[in-house]
């Protein structure tokens, strides 16, 4: 073994100067490879935590994240974050114990902040803001619903009128691609929303999607996207057994 490293010795002392200066690159390279290729080996490999977050919820859960010391990528302008693929169901977890993300909206944790000398009318306009972040976040853990939002408007007490103005409120949905909900579904968030707010009845609240759909709508005759499509296979048939009729009356002539 002696012998075999003094011959080698000897090979690299009878180099030269430019054949051991291309040695040490080579043998330079071989190893910087060999470092990478452990690098990549060792890294772990990222996978997506949540995606398409709000400003908001992606700046609570990157703090959450340096707290708990779980390491993070930042994709999409910062609205996409990705963590170690074997920690995603785990943190997952973690935050969603803690109410994370929020979709952007605030909930009856507004509330936690004492505020002291708030007036009535802004402790009005909270409570106002907080039903509705908190409707907005039961309506969205509906599987077909990506997001939703909820708006509510409370009538203005006046003293000066007889005329009595009752709440109304508006739902717009972001569906999930390729899903749609049902009559029953529909018909459930009209009613969660109205049993929340005094005075408000399922049929005036209205719901529509952001594709620009009118899934209910007040007292008018609105269809679910479901009842729609049924509808619509019924008219079909009919225009087919229709047409068939001709053919054969016309085949008779």
């Amino acid at each position: 073994m002696m012998d075999r490293l003094r011959e080698i010795i000897k090979k690299i002392k009878s180099l030269s100067l430019s054949q051991k200066i291309a040695l040490v690159i080579i043998f330079a390279l071989i190893i910087s490879s060999i470092c990478v290729s452990f690098l990549w080996i060792s890294s772990p490999e990222y996978q997506l935590l949540y995606g398409n977050l709000s400003p908001e919820d992606a700046g609570t859960i990157v703090k959450r994240l340096k707290e708990l010391h779980i390491p993070y990528k930042l994709k999409n302008g910062g609205r996409d974050i990705y963590v170690p693929q074997n920690r995603v169901y785990e943190t997952r977890l973690t935050l969603a114990s803690e109410g994370l993300p929020k979709g952007g909206q605030i909930g009856f944790e507004i509330f936690d902040r004492r505020i002291f000398g708030i007036t009535d009318f802004v402790q009005k306009l909270n409570y106002q803001r907080a039903l509705q972040g908190e409707l907005a976040r039961t309506i969205s853990s509906l599987n077909e619903v990506k997001w939703a939002r909820v708006h509510i408007v409370m009538p203005e007490e006046s003293l000066f009128t007889t005329e009595k103005k009752h709440p109304s409120a508006s739902v717009l949905l972001k569906l999930n691609p390729g899903q749609q909900l049902n009559r029953e579904q529909i018909k459930a968030i009209t009613y969660l929303v109205a049993a929340s707010i005094p005075q408000l009845k399922p049929e005036e609240v209205v719901v529509v999607d952001t594709s620009g759909n009118m899934l209910a709508g007040g007292k008018s005759n609105v269809y679910s996207g479901e009842r729609l499509t049924e509808l619509l296979k019924v008219q079909h048939q009919l225009e087919n057994q229709l047409e068939q009729k001709i053919k054969d009356l016309l085949e008779k002539v």
